[in-house]
């Protein structure tokens, strides 16, 4: 039975949870540095990532301590992502090929969109290292095809800011839905109102054709029927109409940028750490 990334990494949070990349990328760095290991060597990446990493950021640093390190290596060991061959008080790890190959994987394919800092700091750091992540996986002679094909995918060119432009690319025309069903939604209103409709009978003859969704369960309409009616009123007449000029027009335009930025990266030289 085999173990997934995310199945490792979910545990209870703690103070390293708010700095996963940081986390990933010191111990991935420390481990083609070092392939034998003390929690120090991590604290020391991790002080060069954070450097790194927070020059986009304003506020307290989250410090982190050896102890925390341990406990993340110890789940590593019970995962076979790592195993301890020293203990004498200062123990000693080294990450087996299904570490390597689960933290890089961790740390390269995000499934979700990341704010764009952290996905040019993940970018960045695979062009960087990418000849010492290489190397060190030449070195190893238990990865299987099926693992390498992956991380071949993973480490081509500009990988991570096109999977991050896919993935914006849907949310764009997500929110391009939810805006023309908006329109569409606020013309029958609209209508229901030149006709002297009451609240309630407005919101009953809203067609089922308009599918402007609220959650992944519940329409406009099924939401608008569960209100107050005072509430319901005030949504049809300045909540629904603000909100659409206030949040989502300007969010699709937002996201509209980041997309163009995007692209732009994927012809600009590698950016560097």
């Amino acid at each position: 039975m085999t173990t997934s990334s995310s199945t490792v990494l979910q545990h209870k949070k703690t103070v390293a949870d708010r700095e996963p990349l940081i986390i990933s990328a010191a111990i991935l760095t420390t481990s083609l540095l070092n392939p034998k290991f003390r929690a120090k060597h991590i604290l020391f990446h991790i002080d060069l990532m954070r450097d790194i990493f927070q020059a986009h950021r304003v506020g307290a640093e989250v410090q982190f301590q050896t102890v925390q390190i341990l406990r993340i290596l110890s789940r590593y060991t019970r995962f076979g992502w790592a195993e301890r061959i020293s203990d004498n008080g200062r123990p000693i790890f080294r990450l087996t090929a299904k570490g390597v190959v689960g933290l890089i994987m961790a740390f390269a394919d995000q499934p979700c969109q990341l704010p764009a800092a952290e996905m040019m700091f993940v970018q960045s750091y695979l062009e960087t290292y990418s000849d010492l992540i290489r190397r060190h996986l030449a070195s190893m002679d238990m990865l299987t095809e099926a693992e390498l094909a992956s991380l071949n995918q993973v480490m081509a060119p500009k990988y991570v800011v096109h999977k991050q432009m896919r993935i914006l690319d849907q949310r764009i025309a997500d929110l391009e839905f939810r805006l023309k069903e908006a329109d569409g939604l606020m013309r029958h209103v609209a209508a229901g109102q030149g006709k002297n409709l009451s609240v309630r009978a407005l919101i009953n003859a809203l067609p089922a054709a308009v599918r402007q969704v609220v959650t992944q369960h519940k329409s406009f309409k099924d939401w608008l029927q569960e209100m107050p009616l005072r509430l319901a009123e005030y949504e049809i007449e300045v909540g629904f109409k603000r909100r659409q000029e206030t949040f989502y027009e300007p969010f699709l335009s937002a996201l509209r940028h980041q997309r163009r930025f995007f692209e732009s990266l994927t012809s600009s030289g590698a950016a560097q750490l």
